[in-house]
Protein backbone atom coordinates (compact mmCIF):
# COMPACT_ATOMS: atom_id res chain seq x y z
CA UNK A 1 0.00 0.00 0.00
CA UNK A 2 2.99 2.14 0.74
CA UNK A 3 3.64 2.16 -3.18
CA UNK A 4 0.89 3.48 -4.12
CA UNK A 5 0.90 6.83 -3.92
CA UNK A 6 4.50 6.19 -5.65
CA UNK A 7 2.65 5.10 -8.87
CA UNK A 8 -0.24 7.31 -8.83
CA UNK A 9 2.70 9.89 -9.14
CA UNK A 10 4.33 9.00 -12.17
CA UNK A 11 1.22 7.72 -13.54
CA UNK A 12 -0.11 11.47 -13.26
CA UNK A 13 3.44 12.56 -14.17
CA UNK A 14 3.46 10.69 -17.55
CA UNK A 15 -0.06 11.78 -18.65
CA UNK A 16 0.49 15.60 -17.68
CA UNK A 17 3.86 15.55 -19.67
CA UNK A 18 1.94 13.18 -22.72
CA UNK A 19 4.20 11.23 -25.16
CA UNK A 20 5.60 12.83 -28.49
CA UNK A 21 4.49 11.42 -31.50
CA UNK A 22 8.35 10.78 -32.36
CA UNK A 23 8.38 8.83 -28.77
CA UNK A 24 6.36 7.11 -30.63
CA UNK A 25 7.48 6.12 -33.79
CA UNK A 26 10.94 5.69 -32.08
CA UNK A 27 9.13 2.28 -30.92
CA UNK A 28 8.28 0.96 -35.19
CA UNK A 29 11.41 -0.62 -35.58
CA UNK A 30 11.04 -3.14 -32.55
CA UNK A 31 7.15 -3.53 -32.62
CA UNK A 32 5.70 -3.40 -36.00
CA UNK A 33 5.56 -7.42 -37.78
CA UNK A 34 5.10 -6.11 -40.73
CA UNK A 35 8.24 -4.21 -40.99
CA UNK A 36 10.16 -7.13 -38.99
CA UNK A 37 8.87 -9.26 -41.56
CA UNK A 38 10.61 -6.90 -44.84
CA UNK A 39 13.75 -7.25 -42.45
CA UNK A 40 13.49 -10.98 -42.89
CA UNK A 41 12.95 -10.62 -46.33
CA UNK A 42 15.97 -8.22 -46.98
CA UNK A 43 18.60 -11.11 -44.83
CA UNK A 44 17.30 -13.88 -47.30
CA UNK A 45 17.74 -11.37 -50.27
CA UNK A 46 21.51 -11.25 -48.86
CA UNK A 47 21.92 -14.88 -48.80
CA UNK A 48 21.53 -14.90 -52.62
CA UNK A 49 24.79 -12.89 -53.24
CA UNK A 50 26.43 -15.59 -51.93
CA UNK A 51 24.68 -18.03 -53.94
CA UNK A 52 25.63 -15.83 -57.14
CA UNK A 53 29.51 -15.91 -56.39
CA UNK A 54 29.10 -20.51 -56.75
CA UNK A 55 30.63 -22.18 -59.53
CA UNK A 56 27.95 -24.38 -60.76
CA UNK A 57 28.05 -27.77 -59.28
CA UNK A 58 29.96 -30.50 -60.66
CA UNK A 59 28.30 -33.09 -62.83
CA UNK A 60 29.32 -37.40 -62.10
CA UNK A 61 28.76 -40.39 -63.71
CA UNK A 62 29.67 -43.70 -63.30
CA UNK A 63 28.67 -46.72 -65.89
CA UNK A 64 28.98 -50.90 -66.13
CA UNK A 65 28.64 -53.16 -68.10
CA UNK A 66 25.70 -55.13 -66.26
CA UNK A 67 26.25 -58.57 -67.70
CA UNK A 68 29.91 -60.35 -68.51
CA UNK A 69 30.32 -60.15 -72.77
CA UNK A 70 31.34 -63.42 -73.69
CA UNK A 71 33.61 -62.20 -76.48
CA UNK A 72 36.53 -60.14 -76.29
CA UNK A 73 35.30 -56.58 -77.39
CA UNK A 74 37.13 -53.47 -77.51
CA UNK A 75 34.24 -51.72 -75.11
CA UNK A 76 35.23 -50.34 -71.29
CA UNK A 77 33.77 -52.62 -68.58
CA UNK A 78 33.23 -49.73 -66.57
CA UNK A 79 33.82 -45.99 -66.96
CA UNK A 80 33.63 -42.84 -64.42
CA UNK A 81 33.97 -39.11 -65.39
CA UNK A 82 33.25 -35.92 -64.00
CA UNK A 83 32.51 -32.98 -65.58
CA UNK A 84 32.45 -29.66 -64.47
CA UNK A 85 30.45 -26.65 -66.01
CA UNK A 86 32.72 -23.22 -66.81
CA UNK A 87 30.50 -19.86 -65.85
CA UNK A 88 31.06 -17.16 -69.05
CA UNK A 89 33.41 -14.66 -68.27
CA UNK A 90 31.66 -12.04 -66.10
CA UNK A 91 28.74 -14.14 -65.50
CA UNK A 92 29.00 -14.74 -61.47
CA UNK A 93 29.68 -10.91 -61.04
CA UNK A 94 26.21 -10.13 -63.23
CA UNK A 95 24.30 -12.17 -60.78
CA UNK A 96 25.88 -11.12 -57.94
CA UNK A 97 25.12 -8.11 -58.78
CA UNK A 98 21.65 -8.37 -59.79
CA UNK A 99 21.32 -9.90 -55.96
CA UNK A 100 22.90 -7.29 -54.54
CA UNK A 101 20.30 -4.72 -56.97
CA UNK A 102 17.52 -7.26 -55.70
CA UNK A 103 18.31 -6.80 -52.10
CA UNK A 104 18.71 -3.07 -52.14
CA UNK A 105 14.72 -3.18 -53.49
CA UNK A 106 14.05 -4.84 -50.79
CA UNK A 107 15.17 -2.91 -48.35
CA UNK A 108 13.63 0.48 -49.91
CA UNK A 109 10.23 -1.43 -49.37
CA UNK A 110 10.97 -1.66 -45.66
CA UNK A 111 12.33 2.67 -45.84
CA UNK A 112 8.72 2.67 -47.59
CA UNK A 113 6.92 0.60 -44.95
CA UNK A 114 8.57 2.74 -42.27
CA UNK A 115 7.77 5.87 -43.63
CA UNK A 116 4.29 4.93 -44.46
CA UNK A 117 4.09 3.75 -40.48
CA UNK A 118 5.83 6.83 -39.56
CA UNK A 119 3.06 9.00 -41.18
CA UNK A 120 0.16 6.44 -39.88
CA UNK A 121 0.76 7.44 -36.56
CA UNK A 122 1.50 10.94 -36.90
CA UNK A 123 -2.00 11.63 -38.43
CA UNK A 124 -3.56 9.41 -35.38
CA UNK A 125 -1.55 11.15 -32.81
CA UNK A 126 -2.89 14.73 -33.91
CA UNK A 127 -6.60 13.30 -34.96
CA UNK A 128 -6.46 12.11 -31.22
CA UNK A 129 -4.84 15.65 -29.68
CA UNK A 130 -7.43 17.06 -31.55
CA UNK A 131 -9.92 14.74 -30.09
CA UNK A 132 -8.84 15.46 -26.73
CA UNK A 133 -8.07 19.20 -26.61
CA UNK A 134 -11.61 19.49 -28.25
CA UNK A 135 -13.30 17.34 -24.87
CA UNK A 136 -11.07 19.18 -22.63
CA UNK A 137 -12.46 22.75 -24.07
CA UNK A 138 -16.41 21.37 -24.00
CA UNK A 139 -15.79 20.59 -20.30
CA UNK A 140 -14.40 24.11 -19.23
CA UNK A 141 -17.22 25.37 -21.40
CA UNK A 142 -19.89 22.94 -19.57
CA UNK A 143 -18.22 24.30 -15.98
CA UNK A 144 -18.94 27.89 -17.49
CA UNK A 145 -22.34 26.75 -18.26
CA UNK A 146 -22.98 25.20 -14.49
CA UNK A 147 -21.92 28.77 -13.16
CA UNK A 148 -23.87 30.58 -14.94
CA UNK A 149 -27.00 27.89 -14.47
CA UNK A 150 -26.74 29.18 -10.89
CA UNK A 151 -26.70 32.36 -11.58
CA UNK A 152 -29.99 31.84 -13.66
CA UNK A 153 -31.59 30.00 -10.47
CA UNK A 154 -30.66 32.99 -8.53
CA UNK A 155 -31.99 35.55 -10.84
CA UNK A 156 -35.02 33.45 -10.82
CA UNK A 157 -35.46 33.36 -7.04
CA UNK A 158 -35.00 37.04 -6.70
CA UNK A 159 -37.34 38.07 -9.76
CA UNK A 160 -34.81 39.30 -12.12
CA UNK A 161 -34.94 35.59 -14.18
CA UNK A 162 -37.66 33.68 -15.88
CA UNK A 163 -37.78 29.38 -15.85
CA UNK A 164 -37.25 29.60 -19.46
CA UNK A 165 -33.76 30.72 -19.05
CA UNK A 166 -33.01 28.05 -16.81
CA UNK A 167 -34.31 25.45 -19.34
CA UNK A 168 -32.38 26.96 -22.06
CA UNK A 169 -29.11 26.93 -20.11
CA UNK A 170 -29.97 23.11 -19.44
CA UNK A 171 -31.00 22.53 -22.96
CA UNK A 172 -26.99 24.01 -23.95
CA UNK A 173 -25.35 21.72 -21.22
CA UNK A 174 -27.28 18.22 -22.48
CA UNK A 175 -25.87 18.88 -25.88
CA UNK A 176 -22.44 19.95 -25.01
CA UNK A 177 -22.79 16.61 -22.87
CA UNK A 178 -23.65 14.55 -25.88
CA UNK A 179 -20.87 16.36 -27.76
CA UNK A 180 -18.56 14.61 -25.24
CA UNK A 181 -19.75 11.43 -25.50
CA UNK A 182 -19.73 11.59 -29.28
CA UNK A 183 -16.41 13.06 -29.54
CA UNK A 184 -14.65 10.61 -26.64
CA UNK A 185 -16.29 7.39 -28.43
CA UNK A 186 -14.10 8.60 -31.76
CA UNK A 187 -11.21 8.66 -30.23
CA UNK A 188 -11.11 5.20 -30.44
CA UNK A 189 -10.46 5.19 -33.98
CA UNK A 190 -7.45 7.10 -33.67
CA UNK A 191 -5.87 5.16 -30.92
CA UNK A 192 -6.58 1.82 -32.45
CA UNK A 193 -4.83 2.94 -35.61
CA UNK A 194 -1.65 4.07 -33.43
CA UNK A 195 -1.70 0.47 -31.91
CA UNK A 196 -2.21 -1.21 -35.12
CA UNK A 197 1.50 0.38 -36.28
CA UNK A 198 3.11 -0.53 -32.95
CA UNK A 199 1.95 -3.92 -32.87
CA UNK A 200 -0.23 -3.44 -29.73
CA UNK A 201 -3.64 -4.20 -28.40
CA UNK A 202 -6.12 -2.24 -29.55
CA UNK A 203 -6.62 -0.64 -26.17
CA UNK A 204 -3.34 0.22 -24.96
CA UNK A 205 -3.94 4.00 -23.72
CA UNK A 206 -1.82 6.86 -25.43
CA UNK A 207 -1.08 9.77 -23.34
CA UNK A 208 -1.40 13.03 -25.83
CA UNK A 209 0.53 16.12 -25.06
CA UNK A 210 -1.47 18.90 -23.58
CA UNK A 211 -0.86 21.84 -25.65
CA UNK A 212 0.76 22.38 -28.63
CA UNK A 213 2.09 24.97 -31.26
CA UNK A 214 1.34 25.56 -34.86
CA UNK A 215 3.96 23.39 -36.60
CA UNK A 216 7.10 24.47 -38.25
CA UNK A 217 8.62 23.44 -41.39
CA UNK A 218 11.30 21.45 -41.10
CA UNK A 219 13.82 22.11 -44.32
CA UNK A 220 12.98 24.94 -47.45
CA UNK A 221 10.61 24.12 -50.55
CA UNK A 222 13.55 23.83 -52.31
CA UNK A 223 15.25 21.32 -50.28
CA UNK A 224 11.89 19.44 -49.58
CA UNK A 225 12.25 18.68 -53.29
CA UNK A 226 15.81 18.11 -53.50
CA UNK A 227 15.50 15.30 -50.84
CA UNK A 228 12.45 13.82 -52.11
CA UNK A 229 13.86 13.70 -55.86
CA UNK A 230 17.03 11.58 -54.86
CA UNK A 231 15.76 9.79 -51.57
CA UNK A 232 12.00 8.74 -51.85
CA UNK A 233 11.71 4.95 -51.48
CA UNK A 234 9.17 5.12 -54.38
CA UNK A 235 12.29 6.62 -56.46
CA UNK A 236 14.80 4.39 -55.78
CA UNK A 237 12.42 1.36 -55.92
CA UNK A 238 11.98 2.44 -59.30
CA UNK A 239 15.37 3.40 -60.51
CA UNK A 240 16.71 0.24 -58.65
CA UNK A 241 13.57 -2.01 -60.55
CA UNK A 242 15.49 -0.74 -63.51
CA UNK A 243 18.81 -1.47 -63.00
CA UNK A 244 17.69 -4.76 -62.18
CA UNK A 245 16.26 -4.94 -65.38
CA UNK A 246 19.17 -3.83 -67.04
CA UNK A 247 21.45 -6.46 -65.66
CA UNK A 248 18.81 -9.12 -66.79
CA UNK A 249 19.52 -8.04 -69.88
CA UNK A 250 23.23 -8.56 -69.83
CA UNK A 251 23.14 -12.14 -68.27
CA UNK A 252 20.33 -12.54 -70.79
CA UNK A 253 22.91 -11.52 -73.02
CA UNK A 254 25.45 -14.09 -71.65
CA UNK A 255 23.36 -16.91 -71.68
CA UNK A 256 22.74 -17.08 -75.65
CA UNK A 257 26.27 -17.21 -76.42
CA UNK A 258 28.29 -21.33 -75.87
CA UNK A 259 28.72 -22.93 -72.58
CA UNK A 260 31.36 -24.62 -72.45
CA UNK A 261 31.70 -27.89 -70.13
CA UNK A 262 34.81 -29.56 -69.27
CA UNK A 263 35.63 -33.41 -67.72
CA UNK A 264 37.28 -36.37 -67.59
CA UNK A 265 36.33 -40.14 -67.76
CA UNK A 266 38.31 -43.24 -66.82
CA UNK A 267 37.37 -46.05 -68.81
CA UNK A 268 37.86 -49.86 -67.53
CA UNK A 269 39.09 -52.18 -70.36
CA UNK A 270 38.29 -55.76 -70.71
CA UNK A 271 41.34 -58.00 -71.01
CA UNK A 272 42.04 -61.42 -71.29
CA UNK A 273 44.09 -63.42 -68.77
CA UNK A 274 47.03 -64.46 -71.11
CA UNK A 275 47.36 -61.36 -72.98
CA UNK A 276 50.70 -59.69 -72.11
CA UNK A 277 50.22 -57.26 -75.22
CA UNK A 278 49.46 -54.35 -73.80
CA UNK A 279 46.39 -54.34 -74.77
CA UNK A 280 43.30 -53.79 -72.29
CA UNK A 281 44.86 -50.77 -70.81
CA UNK A 282 42.61 -48.63 -68.65
CA UNK A 283 42.42 -45.21 -70.25
CA UNK A 284 42.13 -41.78 -69.23
CA UNK A 285 39.97 -39.64 -71.80
CA UNK A 286 39.75 -35.98 -71.62
CA UNK A 287 36.26 -34.30 -72.31
CA UNK A 288 34.83 -30.94 -73.65
CA UNK A 289 31.59 -30.21 -74.01
CA UNK A 290 29.72 -27.03 -76.07
CA UNK A 291 25.99 -26.01 -75.42
CA UNK A 292 25.23 -24.00 -78.93
CA UNK A 293 22.44 -22.17 -78.13
CA UNK A 294 20.55 -22.10 -81.77
CA UNK A 295 16.94 -21.19 -80.80
CA UNK A 296 17.78 -17.10 -80.60
CA UNK A 297 14.19 -16.24 -80.67
CA UNK A 298 13.86 -17.42 -76.69
CA UNK A 299 16.77 -15.11 -75.89
CA UNK A 300 15.54 -11.95 -78.32
CA UNK A 301 12.25 -12.51 -76.15
CA UNK A 302 13.77 -11.65 -73.43
CA UNK A 303 15.36 -8.35 -74.25
CA UNK A 304 12.41 -7.05 -75.80
CA UNK A 305 10.39 -7.96 -72.39
CA UNK A 306 12.83 -6.51 -70.32
CA UNK A 307 12.52 -3.04 -72.67
CA UNK A 308 9.33 -3.12 -72.39
CA UNK A 309 9.84 -3.35 -68.61
CA UNK A 310 12.35 -0.26 -68.69
CA UNK A 311 10.06 2.05 -70.66
CA UNK A 312 7.17 0.92 -67.92
CA UNK A 313 9.55 2.08 -65.21
CA UNK A 314 10.45 5.44 -66.70
CA UNK A 315 6.45 6.18 -66.97
CA UNK A 316 6.14 4.85 -63.98
CA UNK A 317 8.82 7.23 -62.90
CA UNK A 318 7.19 10.47 -63.88
CA UNK A 319 4.25 9.41 -62.57
CA UNK A 320 5.43 9.21 -59.15
CA UNK A 321 7.48 12.45 -59.56
CA UNK A 322 4.30 14.31 -60.02
CA UNK A 323 2.27 13.12 -57.32
CA UNK A 324 5.07 14.01 -55.00
CA UNK A 325 5.39 17.29 -56.41
CA UNK A 326 1.59 17.40 -55.92
CA UNK A 327 1.94 16.24 -52.29
CA UNK A 328 4.42 18.66 -51.00
CA UNK A 329 2.28 21.76 -52.80
CA UNK A 330 -0.76 20.18 -51.71
CA UNK A 331 0.86 20.00 -47.90
CA UNK A 332 2.03 23.54 -48.34
CA UNK A 333 -0.94 24.91 -48.87
CA UNK A 334 -2.95 23.46 -46.30
CA UNK A 335 0.10 24.88 -43.90
CA UNK A 336 -0.74 28.22 -45.36
CA UNK A 337 -4.39 27.61 -44.35
CA UNK A 338 -3.89 26.38 -40.98
CA UNK A 339 -1.51 29.88 -40.42
CA UNK A 340 -4.62 31.54 -41.61
CA UNK A 341 -7.23 29.94 -39.60
CA UNK A 342 -5.12 29.92 -36.39
CA UNK A 343 -4.12 33.93 -36.53
CA UNK A 344 -8.07 34.40 -37.04
CA UNK A 345 -8.82 32.68 -34.14
CA UNK A 346 -5.91 34.42 -32.23
CA UNK A 347 -7.53 38.39 -33.26
CA UNK A 348 -11.36 37.09 -32.68
CA UNK A 349 -10.59 36.02 -29.24
CA UNK A 350 -9.97 38.97 -27.06
CA UNK A 351 -13.10 40.96 -28.98
CA UNK A 352 -15.06 37.92 -28.11
CA UNK A 353 -13.75 37.45 -24.82
CA UNK A 354 -14.63 41.22 -24.05
CA UNK A 355 -18.20 40.90 -25.74
CA UNK A 356 -18.99 37.70 -23.41
CA UNK A 357 -17.34 39.59 -20.32
CA UNK A 358 -20.11 42.76 -21.09
CA UNK A 359 -23.37 39.88 -21.62
CA UNK A 360 -22.42 38.56 -18.85
CA UNK A 361 -22.65 41.35 -16.03
CA UNK A 362 -25.93 42.42 -17.74
CA UNK A 363 -27.05 39.53 -16.83
CA UNK A 364 -25.20 39.23 -13.80
CA UNK A 365 -26.96 42.76 -12.86
CA UNK A 366 -30.28 42.86 -13.87
CA UNK A 367 -31.27 38.82 -15.42
CA UNK A 368 -31.51 39.99 -19.02
CA UNK A 369 -29.71 39.42 -22.52
CA UNK A 370 -29.01 35.14 -21.87
CA UNK A 371 -29.29 34.72 -25.59
CA UNK A 372 -26.63 36.97 -26.25
CA UNK A 373 -24.57 35.59 -24.03
CA UNK A 374 -25.40 32.11 -24.99
CA UNK A 375 -24.69 33.00 -28.66
CA UNK A 376 -21.10 34.43 -27.41
CA UNK A 377 -20.35 31.46 -25.30
CA UNK A 378 -21.08 29.41 -28.23
CA UNK A 379 -19.08 31.49 -30.57
CA UNK A 380 -16.32 31.77 -28.33
CA UNK A 381 -16.21 27.91 -27.94
CA UNK A 382 -16.67 27.95 -31.60
CA UNK A 383 -13.43 29.32 -32.44
CA UNK A 384 -11.31 27.53 -29.41
CA UNK A 385 -12.08 24.54 -31.60
CA UNK A 386 -11.41 26.12 -34.69
CA UNK A 387 -7.89 27.08 -33.14
CA UNK A 388 -7.39 23.53 -32.18
CA UNK A 389 -8.22 22.09 -35.75
CA UNK A 390 -5.65 25.08 -37.30
CA UNK A 391 -3.11 23.92 -34.86
CA UNK A 392 -3.55 19.53 -35.94
CA UNK A 393 -4.08 20.94 -39.57
CA UNK A 394 -0.22 22.63 -39.72
CA UNK A 395 1.04 19.33 -38.21
CA UNK A 396 -0.78 17.03 -40.05
CA UNK A 397 0.77 19.26 -43.12
CA UNK A 398 3.97 18.61 -42.16
CA UNK A 399 3.91 14.96 -41.30
CA UNK A 400 2.59 15.14 -45.07
CA UNK A 401 6.16 16.85 -45.94
CA UNK A 402 8.35 14.89 -43.61
CA UNK A 403 6.56 12.02 -45.19
CA UNK A 404 8.79 12.60 -48.78
CA UNK A 405 11.89 13.26 -46.82
CA UNK A 406 14.79 10.60 -45.78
Amino acid sequence: MKYIPIIAFFLSSTILIGQSPDSLIALIPSSNPGLQSVYRKVQAMEERQTQAWQWPEPQASLSAIAWPIPNRSMLPTATAGIMQPIPRKGARLLNQQLASTETNLVREEASLLQRNLRFQIRQAYWKLYELEQSIRVLHKNLSLLEILERLAHANFESGKGTLPDILAIQLRQQALSQQIQRIDNERRSPLYEINLALGRTPTEPVFVQQEAALAQLPLLRDSIYSQASQTHPALVMLRLGQQASQQRQQINALESKPEIMAGLDYAVMQRASNDDSGSGRDMWMPQLTVRVPLFQELYRSRNREEQYLQESIQMAQRERNNQISTDIEQAFTSLKSAEIDFALTQTQTPLVQSALEISREQFSANGTGLNTLLQYEEQLLMIQLDAIRAIVASHLAVAQLERQLN
